[in-house]
């Protein structure tokens, strides 16, 4: 997929890549697999983590153990682009325990802070950087705060050919992540 990626680059008119539930997880195992600092970053309570891309969302879930508790713990965000297309907004969507949806009023105000400034994409070699929109304020990365949106600036840089690219859409729908990609 990196290369295909990379030759689409290269021809310089927008594209769209698309990715499966199956492919995803099985990367995503992979990469837990063979990247101890990848999986170094999850919490230790939390196992087997797998996607889903269903009802225009991306779904994150985990299998939770600890002080007593099993249960399956899932969250649900959106990105979309913003209408000058300047800027990518990530957005939770929801939260759940096993099948029960928990509402907003529910949510933790506050949580440890985590961020991240890169997203791994194939192998080590291939990071994208991450920029945050001026004057987004990180000091709060509650779920209620992540529920608004977090602004990244839509503008990235493809590390092999080191040709900037950004994110004209991405939707996610019966099980496939569709993402249109326009080298700038």
């Amino acid at each position: 997929m990196v290369d295909s990626i990379g030759d689409q680059m290269v021809r310089g008119q927008p594209f769209d890549v698309a990715c499966s539930e199956s492919v995803a997880n099985a990367w995503l195992s992979t990469v837990l697999h063979d990247r101890s600092d990848v999986a170094e970053r999850i919490p230790a309570n939390f196992h087997a983590p797998a996607l889903g891309f269903r009802g225009d969302s991306v779904r994150i879930g985990a299998r939770f153990e600890g002080s007593g508790w099993r249960a399956v713990l899932s969250a649900a965000g959106r990105v979309t682009v913003s209408a000058d297309g300047a800027e990518l907004i990530v957005s939770l969507q929801g939260l759940a325990i096993g099948s029960l949806s928990l509402p907003l009023w529910m949510w933790p105000a506050k949580e440890k802070e985590r961020r991240t400034r890169a997203v791994e994409v194939g192998d080590q070699r291939t990071v994208i950087d991450l920029e945050f929109a001026s004057g987004e304020d990180l000091s709060d990365l509650s779920p209620r705060r992540l529920a608004k949106g977090i602004r990244l600036k839509n503008r990235f840089v493809w590390p092999n050919g080191r040709r900037p690219f950004r994110v004209l859409a991405a939707t996610a729908a019966d099980g496939v992540l569709r993402i249109r990609i326009e080298p700038l």
